[in-house]
Order: C-alpha cells, then structure tokens, then sequence
C-alpha cells in the first residue's frame, strides 16, 4: 500500500478495531512527564509483538493503572515496526497510529504534550541523533515507558501485555549500558549525583577555560595559538546549565535536562549560579523562592539548596553536575583525559562564594588553576596579544547577573580598577516581563486570569523568550500557543503578535537599571565617560538593539564589536590557561571581593 492510500479508500466500509491500552502510570501528571516521547500533534506510538497491518482502523483508549481515562480517539495505523537489536538505536517492536478523531480533552492534552517535548525533538531532530521511526515522529529508545496493551475495547483482539522492559528478551543482557545508549542517541550526558571529590592521579596535558554561566555554561583551548570554543559532536558550543530529575529517577544534564523545562519545572533546576555559596536565610535566595517553580531548602550547612524528588542537592553538586558534562565535552572533541581548567566567577563574587566554585570542581574531577573573574576573561579576549593601552569598561549582561567593570590594560597587565553588579538582572528577568504581558493578553483574551498551571507556564516563558530572541532581528513576531489551557471545558489557544517597539518599551527600566549600575562604578572611582576608551558587551541578553542604544547614548559612542558576546568568557579564560603554561604570562590585578 503507498502511504495507506489503498486502506483509506474503504475505511468507509470497515468497522475499526477497539484497542485497550492500559499504563502503568498512575496520575495525568506521571502520564505527561513519562508517555510524550510515543506522543505527537499526528498520533502515537503503541508497543507490541503483535502489531496490527498498516490501513487498520482502530478504535482506541488509553487508561491509567487506576481505571481512569487519559485518551479516546479514533485513528488508522500507519506503519509498522519490527523489532531490531542491531539497530542504533535498538528498533523495539510496534506500530504508529495516525488521529483521525479525538475527543477535546484528548485533542489539548496531546497538545499540551507535544508542546512540552518540542525543544527534545529540535534535539533529536539534530544530524546523528537516531533514526526516526518509519512514517512517524522520532523515538529514543530508552525514553520513556511503554504503554501495555491489555485487552480490546469493542471488537475483540488479542493483544499480549509488554514487559515493563525497553526491549525484552534475552538480548538485553547484550545491549551496552542504559547510560551508554542514551549519549549514542542523544548525545547528552546522563550522570551520577557527585558526594565526594573526584581523584586526579595525574594532571592532564590539556588545560581548558570553562564559562559556568547562569543559563548556559561553555568550555574553549587554545590549539595552535587559536582559542576556540568547544563544540559537541551534534555542533552545539553551549550546555544549558541546568539539571533535572526524570521520572526514572536518573539525573540529566544539559539539552534533555532543559527540554524537560517545559513538563516539569518543579523537577528542573535552572539558573541555579545565583545561590552558589549563598544562605538559606539571604535575602536573594529568598527572592528566588518567589521566582522559580523548583524548591529551595537548606543543607546541613545552613547554605542555599535544592529539591530533585527525593533528593536534596547542594548547588555545589548542581555545578559540579554542570562542569563534569562540560569536562566530557572537552574530552571527547580533545581525545584526552582533561583534569585541569581555569574557571571564571562574576567580579563581585566573595570568597565563599569562589570556594563554593573550586568544591563544584572538585566533585567534577578538576583541578582549578585559577579562579578568574568574567570581566577580566572578556578583556583577555578583547585585548590578548593587542599590547593596549587603554581603559575599558566590560558591561556583561547574561542570562541570570549583570555586571559592570572597568579594567585598566597596560600591554600584558590586566587591573580591574572598579566593578559593581546585579545578581537579578539578566536574560531570564527580561523573558519575565514578556511573560506577564503574554499573561495580560490571555486574561483579555479568555476573559479571565491564568489559573497558574505550571507547564502551560513554562510554555508560556519559553514562547516569550524565543519571542525576544526573535525580535533582535525582527521587528514582529507571532506567538501561538494552541491548546495552552482549558477553560468552562473548552481548550484555548493563545494567539498574538509582539512587535520589537512594545517589547522595548516594556523591558526598558532593565537597560536602564544596568545604565545606573555602570554609573555608580564610574563614581565610586571619580572617573567620568570620557574617562572610558571602549566598552565590551558581553553575555548573550546583550545583542538586543535596545541594549547597545542605550550604551551608545550614555557613553557617547557605539560599543566595540571585536569579541563574541557568549564566548568572550570562555575564550578568556582559554587565553589565560595557556599563558600560564608559557614563560611568560599576564599580570591580572582585582579589586576585592564583596560580601
């Protein structure tokens, strides 16, 4: 049959099969979270030995372990899988069912579902990420758990029940390790919850600069006098900084933890720097109690800490997470053991703060040769091998701080001579205000307020943000959001269009906020503007065009456009890494740390 053409021809004339698909799951919740990799817009993927022929009519339900329904439609299926254990991915057996009808309930919890998942397929989607099963949506093995097929609704139809297994069989004990699977399909890092230091038995050869960022975290080598910035295999020269807990109860890192964003936010931790060696009882952590969906405690220590299920995780092992993933992406591109890196902090960071950093390391298994302030790595890579003589003034504005220094360069010296800060004022506050006024629009739209479902949240900020990002090159976007939530039981969809002039209107104050900052760090050492040779922008919320307007009004000239705004950091600290295995190296000179 060509594309099941044949089969829809007649279907008028067939009676479909009644299909039963009972799951383990016992919640709408568990079911979300765990079933979306076999659920797309289109149809789902049903696991069994005994697949139904491509063009069969089906009639199906899904239900939990409980009895209670998830799903009801109707549908045909489309193609078949026969299983394969030599495949990478292993194939497991099955066969893909196109909708042709589903009740409204049904038709928004698949698009709540298949919103939530979007960012993993982009993922997957990527060169030398698996095979697509044939005719449908992609499907990692090792993903999710498999539905069982129990007993037939309607018609009856015999169907076995699976094994909770990925692939039964005897063939399992061959298959190579679960964690081994997951990186050769994904790509990703799937790792341990680091409890004590790593040893080094030896120092490696390589030494590399790493940029532990608030949103997104990278590592960059010199190689032939050329720093560069790592990239994965799949191209990717950034990790998100973020972890996650999945139902397995296998802790990610990176891409897949950051897709899982959108299902779960309580079981997500982003933006996670901004606790690093803070208190439980500071008043940031309490701010941050009030802005992110995750639950902060207090370790034993009295520090700031998170909740992952049943865990209770420090943010020194969040950030060693986060560093052993980037120290496994330098290995792979590098072929070597890495053991050694220098690592950068924001300027205004205390000691406490930076020893929390060298902890994260060592549960990572690094050396730290240096601790280096991000400011002064952005000079590196603005002025390294230049032999300048000026006076400059690093605005870095990223996903999560905003800091402002002001750096003396003399040839191969380095002083920062003033630097001050915001620890919440970044990328993520501006997709904040986006996410209110996207909130404002819906209660016009439907008439009423967002009843705060966290995942229709979560798409919610992940739509502002791509919005934002969008607008530095565009001046409109469309934002649709269908089947974001349900209300008097009818889905609604939210649809609109932001354009570049609103949107700077509503995220101005910020700029203005980080204006203010770089004011006070010029008078706290009595410089004037004209005191500044060039200002380097640095950190990714920087390339909006509001923001170098507003540095260009207040300095009275453009910003320099010499370093790359999210890899400077890295770079930087690559730059130092190797002069400090040169004769000769660089004379970095700071202020001192706050408190």
């Amino acid at each position: 049959m060509a594309n099941g053409d044949p089969a829809d021809a007649g279907s008028a004339e067939r009676k479909p099969v009644g299909l039963l698909v009972r799951l383990a799951y016992q919640s709408i919740e568990d079911f979300k979270r765990r079933f979306a990799p076999n659920l797309s817009r289109g149809g789902v993927f049903i696991r069994t030995r005994e697949p139904k022929p491509a063009g069969t009519l089906v009639a199906f339900e899904l239900r939990l372990s409980t009895g209670e329904k998830v799903m009801r439609g109707d549908g045909v299926v489309r193609s078949v899988v026969v299983e394969d254990l030599g495949a990478t991915p292993p194939r497991v057996p099955g066969m893909a069912i196109q909708f042709t009808r589903l009740d409204a309930a049904s038709r928004a919890l698949v698009e709540e579902v298949a919103s939530s998942r979007a960012a993993l397929e982009r993922t997957l989607s990527s060169p030398g990420m698996g095979t697509p099963l044939p005719g449908f949506t992609p499907v990692a093995a090792g993903l999710g758990s498999p539905p069982t097929l129990s007993r037939p609704l309607g018609t009856p139809v015999a169907v076995p029940t699976l094994s909770p297994t990925n692939v039964p069989g005897e063939a399992e004990r061959d298959r190579p390790p679960r964690g081994e699977q997951l990186r050769r399909i994904t790509g990703l890092f799937e790792i341990p919850l680091p409890s004590t230091p790593e040893p080094i038995t030896r120092p490696s050869r390589a030494v590399i600069g790493i940029d532990l960022g608030t949103t997104n975290s990278s590592a960059a080598v010199v190689r032939d006098g050329r720093p560069y910035v790592i990239p994965s295999r799949e191209g990717y020269r950034t990790i998100p900084s973020v972890v996650a807990l999945p139902p397995r109860q296998t802790l990610v890192v990176g891409h897949l933890a950051r897709a899982q964003l959108l299902s779960d936010p309580a079981g997500t931790i982003n933006g996670a720097k901004r606790l690093l060696g803070r208190p439980f009882d500071s008043a940031i952590a309490a701010e941050m109690r009030g802005k992110f969906p995750y639950q902060i405690v207090a370790d034993q220590d009295g520090l700031a800490a998170v909740r992952l299920g049943p865990l209770t995780v420090t943010i020194e092992q969040v950030a060693a997470l986060i560093l052993r993933a980037v120290k496994e992406l330098a290995q792979n591109h590098l072929g070597e053991e890495v053991n050694r890196a220098v690592l950068t902090v924001p300027a205004y960071y205390n000691e406490r703060q930076r020893q929390a950093m060298r902890t994260a390391a060592a549960l990572a298994g690094l050396r730290v040769e240096r601790i280096l302030n991000e400011p002064t790595a952005a000079a590196l890579a603005y002025a390294y091998g230049r032999h300048l003589q000026q006076r400059v003034l690093v605005y870095d504005l990223g996903g999560g701080t905003f800091d402002a220094s002001v750096l003396e360069l003399q040839d191969n010296i380095y002083e920062v001579v003033s630097t001050g800060g915001d620890a919440f004022l970044g990328g993520v506050d501006f997709d904040a205000c986006l996410t209110r006024l996207l909130l404002r629009q819906y209660a016009e739209q439907v008439g009423v307020e967002f009843d705060g479902n966290p995942v229709a949240l979560s798409r919610l900020t992940d739509a502002a943000e791509r919005a934002k990002c969008a607008l530095s090159e565009r001046a409109s976007f469309p934002v649709q959001l269908p089947f974001l939530a349900m209300h008097q039981g009818q889905p609604v969809t939210l649809e609109t269009m932001l354009n570049r002039g609103e949107v700077e209107a509503l995220v101005a104050p910020l700029v203005d906020r980080s204006i203010e900052v770089c004011r006070e760090v010029l008078q706290a050492k009595g410089l004037t503007i004209s005191d500044i040779d060039e200002v380097i922008l640095v950190g990714g919320q920087s390339r909006m065009p509001l923001v170098h307007q507003k540095v260009a009004a207040f300095f009275g000239k453009p910003p320099a456009r010499t370093v790359h705004p999210d890899e400077a950091v890295a770079l930087g600290a690559a730059l130092l890494a190797e002069s400090l295995e040169g004769a000769e190296g660089v004379v970095l000179l700071s202020v001192t740390a706050r408190d």
